[in-house]
């Protein structure tokens, strides 16, 4: 089910082409949806979609649980055209409600949530629009920074604290008229293992890999 997640934000994006109001000149020129396209610049957007992982709680109260929830948030980035390959540098900051829960020791009920997401990423695509005869569209890779503020609980307590990690992914983005264009994408954040302080006690939380499938658009100045 989850990965039928992704494919529905990618739906987002890709039902541009069955829409001929948005085949239509994306620039206002003459030349039609084949026309050049320039990547370049500054450029800001909003973007929302769905994570999930599983998380562990480690010694002294070990367990594991499901943890999944919403994102949402902004998006700015900046991006350099050459030819038919885009470069650029593009940094997010989200609000997210990923949570979940379970039993830690017997008796003992632990959870946690994730309560922001950000990344700071590059990004290398290629605008494949020319090659199929419609709007410009960006096939991309990226990678880069994440960080988010994490909690943890045990029992009746808690503590929270700033994550970071890895991140890679993928996605399209579509030029759908003028300076807008949609995009979706999937990402991977990979986070090391953090020591939380619960009652006094130090208490290893692992994060672990998060899966995250969302959608966004970017208008470009």
């Amino acid at each position: 089910m989850k990965k039928n997640l992704f494919l529905a934000v990618a739906t987002i994006a890709l039902a541009a082409f069955g829409s001929p109001a948005l085949a239509a000149n994306y620039d206002g020129s003459e030349d039609g949806p084949n026309a050049t396209y320039n990547w370049g610049g500054f450029y800001a957007g909003a973007n929302g979609g769905y994570g999930w992982n599983d998380r562990s709680i480690g010694a002294p109260s070990a367990g594991s649980h499901d943890a999944d929830g919403a994102l949402a948030g902004g998006t700015f980035g900046f991006n350099i055209d050459s030819g038919d390959w885009v470069f650029g540098l593009e940094g997010d900051y989200a609000w997210a409600d990923m949570r979940g829960s379970g039993s830690c020791t017997p008796g003992v009920a632990c959870g946690s949530e994730l309560n922001t997401f950000g990344t700071v990423r590059g990004r290398v695509g290629y605008d494949f629009g020319k090659d199929l005869g419609s709007n410009p569209l960006l096939v991309y890779a990226t990678a880069g920074l994440g960080f988010g503020d994490s909690t943890v609980s045990v029992g009746g307590a808690s503590d929270d604290k700033t994550v970071t990690g890895g991140v890679y992914g993928g996605g399209i983005e579509y030029v759908i008229g003028g300076n807008w264009s949609v995009k979706a994408e999937y990402l991977r954040a990979e986070f090391d293992n953090d020591s939380y302080d619960i009652a006094g006690t130090p208490t290893n939380g692992h994060i672990g890999s998060i899966d995250i499938a969302r959608a966004g658009i970017n208008y470009k100045f």
